[in-house]
Protein backbone atom coordinates (compact mmCIF):
# COMPACT_ATOMS: atom_id res chain seq x y z
CA UNK A 1 0.00 0.00 0.00
CA UNK A 2 2.79 2.30 0.69
CA UNK A 3 4.10 1.65 -3.08
CA UNK A 4 0.36 2.79 -4.14
CA UNK A 5 1.54 5.85 -2.23
CA UNK A 6 3.81 7.15 -4.49
CA UNK A 7 2.81 6.06 -7.89
CA UNK A 8 -0.62 7.79 -6.94
CA UNK A 9 1.95 10.75 -5.79
CA UNK A 10 3.51 10.36 -9.07
CA UNK A 11 0.60 9.88 -11.46
CA UNK A 12 -1.29 13.55 -9.67
CA UNK A 13 2.40 15.65 -9.52
CA UNK A 14 4.77 13.82 -12.02
CA UNK A 15 7.35 13.22 -9.69
CA UNK A 16 8.18 10.21 -7.16
CA UNK A 17 7.74 11.55 -3.19
CA UNK A 18 10.94 11.23 -1.77
CA UNK A 19 13.46 11.66 -4.82
CA UNK A 20 16.60 13.19 -3.52
CA UNK A 21 20.64 13.64 -5.35
CA UNK A 22 21.12 10.33 -4.00
CA UNK A 23 20.12 7.11 -2.43
CA UNK A 24 21.13 8.20 0.77
CA UNK A 25 19.76 11.17 0.83
CA UNK A 26 16.20 9.15 -0.91
CA UNK A 27 16.55 6.78 1.97
CA UNK A 28 16.18 9.27 4.45
CA UNK A 29 13.42 11.17 3.48
CA UNK A 30 11.45 7.98 3.15
CA UNK A 31 12.03 7.37 6.96
CA UNK A 32 11.52 10.93 8.06
CA UNK A 33 8.46 10.68 5.87
CA UNK A 34 9.50 14.15 3.85
CA UNK A 35 7.60 14.99 0.88
CA UNK A 36 5.68 17.82 -0.46
CA UNK A 37 2.27 17.39 1.07
CA UNK A 38 1.09 20.76 -0.56
CA UNK A 39 2.03 19.97 -4.00
CA UNK A 40 -0.28 22.58 -6.10
CA UNK A 41 -1.40 19.35 -7.87
CA UNK A 42 -2.69 18.07 -4.98
CA UNK A 43 -6.31 18.91 -3.68
CA UNK A 44 -7.20 17.98 -0.05
CA UNK A 45 -8.57 15.08 -0.64
CA UNK A 46 -5.94 13.44 -2.82
CA UNK A 47 -3.24 14.70 -0.22
CA UNK A 48 -5.27 13.37 2.91
CA UNK A 49 -5.76 9.71 0.83
CA UNK A 50 -1.51 9.69 0.16
CA UNK A 51 -0.89 10.92 3.05
CA UNK A 52 -2.52 8.01 5.07
CA UNK A 53 -0.97 5.23 2.33
CA UNK A 54 2.85 6.94 3.14
CA UNK A 55 2.24 6.35 6.68
CA UNK A 56 5.19 4.77 8.14
CA UNK A 57 3.58 2.83 10.90
CA UNK A 58 2.01 -0.41 8.93
CA UNK A 59 -0.62 -0.83 11.50
CA UNK A 60 -1.77 2.85 10.70
CA UNK A 61 -1.43 2.53 7.38
CA UNK A 62 -4.30 2.40 4.86
CA UNK A 63 -5.33 -0.88 4.18
CA UNK A 64 -6.88 -1.99 0.46
CA UNK A 65 -10.80 -1.59 1.98
CA UNK A 66 -9.81 1.54 3.49
CA UNK A 67 -8.42 2.97 -0.19
CA UNK A 68 -11.63 1.61 -1.36
CA UNK A 69 -14.12 3.64 0.95
CA UNK A 70 -11.71 6.44 0.80
CA UNK A 71 -14.46 9.94 -0.36
CA UNK A 72 -11.57 10.81 -2.50
CA UNK A 73 -11.23 7.17 -4.47
CA UNK A 74 -14.94 6.79 -5.16
CA UNK A 75 -15.31 10.01 -7.01
CA UNK A 76 -16.74 8.90 -10.33
CA UNK A 77 -15.51 5.46 -9.71
CA UNK A 78 -17.22 3.38 -12.75
CA UNK A 79 -18.80 0.23 -11.00
CA UNK A 80 -18.31 -1.94 -14.44
CA UNK A 81 -14.83 -1.97 -13.85
CA UNK A 82 -15.49 -4.83 -11.15
CA UNK A 83 -17.56 -8.22 -12.43
CA UNK A 84 -20.59 -7.33 -9.91
CA UNK A 85 -23.83 -9.26 -9.74
CA UNK A 86 -26.58 -6.11 -8.40
CA UNK A 87 -25.62 -3.11 -7.70
CA UNK A 88 -22.53 -2.75 -4.62
CA UNK A 89 -21.81 0.32 -3.54
CA UNK A 90 -17.79 0.86 -3.92
CA UNK A 91 -17.50 1.22 -0.19
CA UNK A 92 -19.95 -2.16 0.80
CA UNK A 93 -18.00 -4.68 2.69
CA UNK A 94 -18.04 -7.74 -0.42
CA UNK A 95 -17.34 -5.16 -2.44
CA UNK A 96 -13.85 -4.91 -0.75
CA UNK A 97 -13.48 -8.30 -0.34
CA UNK A 98 -13.84 -9.26 -3.58
CA UNK A 99 -11.65 -6.27 -5.07
CA UNK A 100 -8.49 -7.53 -2.16
CA UNK A 101 -9.18 -10.77 -3.31
CA UNK A 102 -8.89 -9.80 -7.20
CA UNK A 103 -6.09 -7.32 -6.54
CA UNK A 104 -3.87 -10.23 -4.88
CA UNK A 105 -4.76 -13.50 -7.19
CA UNK A 106 -3.10 -14.10 -10.04
CA UNK A 107 -5.54 -13.53 -12.77
CA UNK A 108 -5.17 -17.28 -14.67
CA UNK A 109 -5.49 -18.92 -11.42
CA UNK A 110 -7.61 -21.44 -11.36
CA UNK A 111 -8.32 -22.09 -7.93
CA UNK A 112 -8.64 -18.41 -6.79
CA UNK A 113 -10.01 -18.44 -3.37
CA UNK A 114 -7.54 -21.23 -2.53
CA UNK A 115 -4.43 -20.02 -4.13
CA UNK A 116 -4.35 -16.62 -3.41
CA UNK A 117 -1.87 -15.39 -0.25
CA UNK A 118 -3.07 -13.37 2.79
CA UNK A 119 -2.45 -9.88 2.77
CA UNK A 120 0.03 -10.81 5.27
CA UNK A 121 1.84 -13.37 3.16
CA UNK A 122 1.51 -10.69 0.42
CA UNK A 123 3.42 -8.51 2.97
CA UNK A 124 5.72 -11.09 3.27
CA UNK A 125 6.81 -12.20 -0.08
CA UNK A 126 7.12 -7.84 -0.98
CA UNK A 127 9.31 -8.02 1.48
CA UNK A 128 11.22 -11.04 0.36
CA UNK A 129 11.96 -9.87 -2.80
CA UNK A 130 12.87 -6.16 -1.70
CA UNK A 131 15.69 -7.74 0.95
CA UNK A 132 16.67 -10.59 -1.97
CA UNK A 133 16.88 -7.93 -4.68
CA UNK A 134 20.00 -6.27 -3.00
CA UNK A 135 20.33 -3.87 -6.35
CA UNK A 136 17.03 -2.84 -6.11
CA UNK A 137 16.00 -2.73 -9.74
CA UNK A 138 13.41 -4.85 -9.22
CA UNK A 139 14.53 -7.84 -10.99
CA UNK A 140 16.11 -11.02 -9.15
CA UNK A 141 18.91 -12.18 -11.16
CA UNK A 142 20.47 -16.03 -10.66
CA UNK A 143 23.49 -14.68 -8.39
CA UNK A 144 20.83 -12.86 -6.07
CA UNK A 145 19.21 -15.46 -5.74
CA UNK A 146 22.00 -17.72 -5.17
CA UNK A 147 23.49 -15.27 -2.34
CA UNK A 148 19.77 -15.69 -0.94
CA UNK A 149 19.85 -19.58 -1.09
CA UNK A 150 23.35 -19.85 0.69
CA UNK A 151 22.69 -17.57 3.58
CA UNK A 152 19.44 -19.75 4.00
CA UNK A 153 21.33 -22.75 4.20
CA UNK A 154 24.11 -21.33 6.84
CA UNK A 155 26.54 -19.78 4.63
CA UNK A 156 27.13 -23.16 2.77
CA UNK A 157 27.64 -23.39 -0.89
CA UNK A 158 24.34 -24.39 -2.75
CA UNK A 159 24.44 -26.37 -5.85
CA UNK A 160 23.94 -24.48 -9.40
CA UNK A 161 21.29 -26.87 -9.55
CA UNK A 162 19.57 -25.87 -6.73
CA UNK A 163 19.59 -22.16 -7.75
CA UNK A 164 17.87 -23.61 -11.29
CA UNK A 165 15.33 -25.65 -9.61
CA UNK A 166 13.98 -22.80 -7.36
CA UNK A 167 13.89 -20.22 -10.19
CA UNK A 168 12.00 -23.50 -11.81
CA UNK A 169 8.93 -22.25 -10.05
CA UNK A 170 8.84 -18.61 -11.72
CA UNK A 171 8.13 -17.46 -14.62
CA UNK A 172 11.45 -15.45 -16.30
CA UNK A 173 11.60 -12.54 -18.30
CA UNK A 174 13.55 -12.64 -21.36
CA UNK A 175 17.28 -12.23 -19.45
CA UNK A 176 16.60 -14.94 -16.69
CA UNK A 177 14.94 -12.40 -13.98
CA UNK A 178 12.35 -12.71 -11.81
CA UNK A 179 10.24 -9.46 -11.27
CA UNK A 180 8.11 -9.17 -7.88
CA UNK A 181 5.18 -9.79 -9.70
CA UNK A 182 5.84 -13.51 -11.00
CA UNK A 183 7.82 -13.89 -7.53
CA UNK A 184 4.53 -13.28 -5.83
CA UNK A 185 2.79 -15.88 -8.75
CA UNK A 186 5.11 -18.50 -8.71
CA UNK A 187 4.94 -18.19 -4.81
CA UNK A 188 1.54 -18.42 -4.59
CA UNK A 189 0.90 -21.54 -7.01
CA UNK A 190 3.81 -23.62 -5.49
CA UNK A 191 3.38 -22.02 -1.89
CA UNK A 192 3.20 -25.85 -0.51
CA UNK A 193 6.54 -26.88 -1.80
CA UNK A 194 8.23 -23.70 -1.75
CA UNK A 195 7.39 -22.75 1.99
CA UNK A 196 8.63 -26.43 3.17
CA UNK A 197 11.86 -25.49 1.74
CA UNK A 198 12.44 -22.42 2.48
CA UNK A 199 11.28 -20.27 5.68
CA UNK A 200 9.95 -17.03 4.14
CA UNK A 201 10.04 -14.77 7.11
CA UNK A 202 13.61 -15.63 7.29
CA UNK A 203 13.32 -14.52 3.62
CA UNK A 204 12.15 -11.04 4.83
CA UNK A 205 15.26 -10.36 6.74
CA UNK A 206 18.14 -11.66 4.62
CA UNK A 207 20.14 -8.36 3.73
CA UNK A 208 20.34 -5.14 4.74
CA UNK A 209 22.62 -2.99 2.55
CA UNK A 210 22.49 0.74 3.37
CA UNK A 211 24.79 0.94 0.12
CA UNK A 212 25.27 2.77 -3.07
CA UNK A 213 23.58 0.77 -5.59
CA UNK A 214 26.66 1.88 -8.11
CA UNK A 215 29.05 0.68 -5.42
CA UNK A 216 26.83 -2.80 -5.43
CA UNK A 217 27.16 -3.09 -8.63
CA UNK A 218 31.04 -2.73 -8.30
CA UNK A 219 31.49 -4.95 -5.17
CA UNK A 220 29.53 -7.96 -7.66
CA UNK A 221 31.44 -7.81 -10.69
CA UNK A 222 34.53 -7.79 -8.05
CA UNK A 223 33.49 -10.45 -6.71
CA UNK A 224 32.60 -12.45 -9.95
CA UNK A 225 36.43 -12.17 -11.28
CA UNK A 226 37.52 -13.66 -7.78
CA UNK A 227 34.93 -16.63 -7.53
CA UNK A 228 35.79 -18.16 -10.76
CA UNK A 229 33.66 -20.88 -10.44
CA UNK A 230 30.71 -18.96 -9.83
CA UNK A 231 30.00 -21.14 -6.80
CA UNK A 232 28.78 -17.78 -4.56
CA UNK A 233 31.45 -18.28 -2.09
CA UNK A 234 35.00 -17.14 -2.09
CA UNK A 235 37.62 -19.74 -0.35
CA UNK A 236 41.08 -19.16 0.02
CA UNK A 237 41.72 -21.42 -3.08
CA UNK A 238 40.26 -18.76 -4.68
CA UNK A 239 42.25 -15.89 -3.87
CA UNK A 240 45.45 -18.07 -4.19
CA UNK A 241 43.91 -19.07 -7.57
CA UNK A 242 44.20 -15.50 -8.99
CA UNK A 243 48.14 -15.73 -10.09
CA UNK A 244 49.16 -12.59 -8.14
CA UNK A 245 51.48 -14.71 -5.55
CA UNK A 246 48.51 -14.80 -2.43
CA UNK A 247 49.44 -17.90 0.13
CA UNK A 248 47.37 -19.56 2.02
CA UNK A 249 48.45 -17.89 5.11
CA UNK A 250 48.01 -14.21 3.48
CA UNK A 251 44.41 -15.14 2.16
CA UNK A 252 43.76 -15.73 5.59
CA UNK A 253 44.93 -12.25 6.58
CA UNK A 254 42.06 -11.05 4.80
CA UNK A 255 39.65 -13.73 6.17
CA UNK A 256 40.45 -12.75 9.84
CA UNK A 257 39.60 -8.86 8.55
CA UNK A 258 35.76 -10.15 8.22
CA UNK A 259 35.75 -13.10 10.85
CA UNK A 260 35.15 -10.40 13.93
CA UNK A 261 33.64 -12.65 16.45
CA UNK A 262 36.46 -15.26 15.91
CA UNK A 263 34.34 -18.61 14.66
CA UNK A 264 36.54 -19.34 12.16
CA UNK A 265 34.84 -18.23 8.97
CA UNK A 266 36.58 -20.61 6.08
CA UNK A 267 34.58 -19.09 3.31
CA UNK A 268 33.41 -15.57 2.34
CA UNK A 269 29.93 -15.01 0.92
CA UNK A 270 28.68 -12.34 -0.99
CA UNK A 271 27.44 -10.45 2.24
CA UNK A 272 31.23 -11.34 3.81
CA UNK A 273 32.43 -9.99 0.90
CA UNK A 274 31.01 -6.25 0.73
CA UNK A 275 31.85 -6.14 4.87
CA UNK A 276 35.76 -6.79 3.28
CA UNK A 277 34.88 -3.84 1.02
CA UNK A 278 33.72 -1.84 3.71
CA UNK A 279 36.43 -2.14 5.65
CA UNK A 280 38.96 -0.69 2.93
CA UNK A 281 40.09 2.13 4.83
CA UNK A 282 41.71 -0.03 7.32
CA UNK A 283 43.20 -2.27 4.50
CA UNK A 284 44.32 0.51 1.80
CA UNK A 285 47.97 -0.37 2.91
CA UNK A 286 48.03 -3.47 3.37
CA UNK A 287 50.15 -5.12 0.84
CA UNK A 288 48.00 -8.19 0.45
CA UNK A 289 45.17 -5.73 -0.90
CA UNK A 290 48.12 -3.50 -2.88
CA UNK A 291 48.48 -6.86 -4.86
CA UNK A 292 44.53 -7.57 -5.61
CA UNK A 293 44.68 -3.87 -6.77
CA UNK A 294 46.38 -4.75 -9.98
CA UNK A 295 43.25 -7.06 -11.02
CA UNK A 296 41.44 -4.43 -13.15
CA UNK A 297 37.77 -4.91 -11.53
CA UNK A 298 39.56 -4.56 -7.82
CA UNK A 299 40.91 -1.63 -8.89
CA UNK A 300 38.21 0.14 -10.20
CA UNK A 301 36.00 -0.76 -7.33
CA UNK A 302 38.38 0.88 -4.38
CA UNK A 303 39.00 3.71 -6.38
CA UNK A 304 36.19 5.58 -5.24
CA UNK A 305 37.25 5.29 -2.11
CA UNK A 306 41.05 6.62 -2.96
CA UNK A 307 39.61 9.51 -4.67
CA UNK A 308 38.58 11.47 -2.02
CA UNK A 309 42.10 12.07 -0.80
CA UNK A 310 43.12 12.75 -4.25
CA UNK A 311 40.76 15.33 -4.90
CA UNK A 312 42.29 17.60 -2.18
CA UNK A 313 45.67 16.49 -1.78
CA UNK A 314 47.13 14.95 -4.77
CA UNK A 315 48.80 11.45 -4.94
CA UNK A 316 51.91 10.23 -5.50
CA UNK A 317 53.54 8.15 -8.48
CA UNK A 318 56.88 5.61 -8.63
CA UNK A 319 59.03 7.69 -11.30
CA UNK A 320 60.56 11.16 -11.67
CA UNK A 321 59.00 14.40 -12.65
CA UNK A 322 60.55 14.68 -16.01
CA UNK A 323 59.40 10.94 -16.79
CA UNK A 324 56.01 11.73 -15.97
CA UNK A 325 55.30 14.72 -17.24
CA UNK A 326 56.08 12.98 -20.71
CA UNK A 327 53.71 9.63 -20.13
CA UNK A 328 50.66 12.27 -19.25
CA UNK A 329 51.52 13.52 -22.65
CA UNK A 330 51.53 10.76 -24.31
CA UNK A 331 48.68 9.19 -22.76
CA UNK A 332 46.19 12.71 -24.40
CA UNK A 333 44.91 10.64 -26.46
CA UNK A 334 43.45 7.97 -23.97
CA UNK A 335 42.49 10.84 -21.66
CA UNK A 336 40.49 12.79 -24.09
CA UNK A 337 42.93 15.54 -22.64
CA UNK A 338 45.06 18.06 -24.74
CA UNK A 339 47.95 19.01 -22.64
CA UNK A 340 49.93 21.58 -22.74
CA UNK A 341 53.35 22.88 -20.45
CA UNK A 342 52.34 25.39 -18.31
CA UNK A 343 54.89 28.60 -18.16
CA UNK A 344 56.40 26.92 -15.03
CA UNK A 345 58.38 23.49 -14.80
CA UNK A 346 56.71 20.43 -13.59
CA UNK A 347 52.41 22.72 -14.76
CA UNK A 348 50.39 21.01 -17.27
CA UNK A 349 47.11 22.45 -18.89
CA UNK A 350 44.67 20.24 -20.11
CA UNK A 351 41.68 20.66 -22.11
CA UNK A 352 38.98 17.30 -21.29
CA UNK A 353 37.56 16.95 -24.76
CA UNK A 354 34.96 13.16 -24.26
CA UNK A 355 33.44 12.73 -27.81
CA UNK A 356 34.91 16.08 -29.26
CA UNK A 357 33.35 18.32 -26.49
CA UNK A 358 35.32 20.16 -24.66
CA UNK A 359 33.43 19.67 -21.07
CA UNK A 360 36.66 20.66 -18.61
CA UNK A 361 39.70 22.61 -18.17
CA UNK A 362 42.06 21.27 -15.89
CA UNK A 363 45.60 22.17 -13.71
CA UNK A 364 48.00 19.44 -13.52
CA UNK A 365 51.19 20.30 -10.99
CA UNK A 366 54.31 17.94 -10.51
CA UNK A 367 56.07 18.30 -7.30
CA UNK A 368 59.09 15.94 -6.94
CA UNK A 369 58.46 14.22 -4.23
CA UNK A 370 61.35 11.70 -2.70
CA UNK A 371 64.19 10.39 -4.89
CA UNK A 372 62.54 8.39 -7.88
CA UNK A 373 58.89 9.40 -6.89
CA UNK A 374 56.21 12.19 -8.03
CA UNK A 375 53.67 13.74 -6.06
CA UNK A 376 50.58 14.78 -8.83
CA UNK A 377 48.13 17.50 -7.83
CA UNK A 378 45.08 18.19 -10.19
CA UNK A 379 43.16 20.70 -10.06
CA UNK A 380 39.43 21.60 -11.60
CA UNK A 381 39.84 25.41 -13.69
CA UNK A 382 36.64 25.66 -15.52
CA UNK A 383 33.75 22.97 -15.67
CA UNK A 384 31.60 20.58 -13.21
CA UNK A 385 32.92 18.69 -10.05
CA UNK A 386 31.32 15.91 -11.41
CA UNK A 387 32.91 16.02 -14.89
CA UNK A 388 36.20 16.29 -12.77
CA UNK A 389 35.71 13.21 -10.45
CA UNK A 390 35.33 10.92 -13.50
CA UNK A 391 38.36 12.73 -15.37
CA UNK A 392 40.85 12.17 -12.48
CA UNK A 393 39.38 8.64 -12.18
CA UNK A 394 40.68 8.02 -15.57
CA UNK A 395 43.75 9.96 -14.75
CA UNK A 396 44.34 7.74 -12.20
CA UNK A 397 43.67 4.16 -14.25
CA UNK A 398 45.71 5.60 -16.94
CA UNK A 399 48.67 5.85 -14.17
CA UNK A 400 47.42 2.44 -12.56
CA UNK A 401 50.80 1.24 -12.98
CA UNK A 402 52.84 4.01 -10.88
CA UNK A 403 50.29 4.31 -8.73
CA UNK A 404 50.71 0.54 -7.43
CA UNK A 405 54.40 0.60 -7.72
CA UNK A 406 54.74 3.69 -4.96
CA UNK A 407 51.88 1.78 -2.90
CA UNK A 408 54.02 -1.68 -2.91
CA UNK A 409 57.21 0.36 -2.35
CA UNK A 410 55.72 1.90 0.73
CA UNK A 411 53.52 -0.04 2.04
CA UNK A 412 54.12 -1.86 5.98
CA UNK A 413 56.19 -4.82 5.93
CA UNK A 414 56.43 -7.53 8.64
CA UNK A 415 54.47 -8.75 11.43
CA UNK A 416 52.26 -6.04 13.41
CA UNK A 417 53.54 -5.02 16.86
CA UNK A 418 50.91 -3.52 20.06
CA UNK A 419 53.24 -0.46 21.09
Amino acid sequence: MWSCGCILFFMLCGYLPFTDQSDGLTRKRILSNQYNRRNKFLTTGAADLIEKLLERDPNKRYTTSDVISDPWFVVDLDPTLFPNKGTVSPASPSFSGEFIQRAITPQDAPAALTTSPTLKVAGDLHQAFTSCNITGDGYLNKEEVRDALIKLNGEKEVSDREVTEFMNHFKLDKDGRITEEEFVIGWTNHQNELGQRYNLGRMANLFHYDLEKEFLAHVRVAFDVIDKEHTGVLTKESFMNLNIGMSRDDAQTLFDVVDKDKEGVSSLTFERFVLLCMSYDLLRNHPLLIRLRRLEDIFALTEPHSLKSSMSTGYIVAGARDQIKAQLMMKGPQLETKFEPGDMNGFLYGAYSPSGKKTLEVGVKLLPAVAGYTKVIAYRILGKTTDFRDWLLLLRKNMKDELLKYEEDTAVRGEAELM
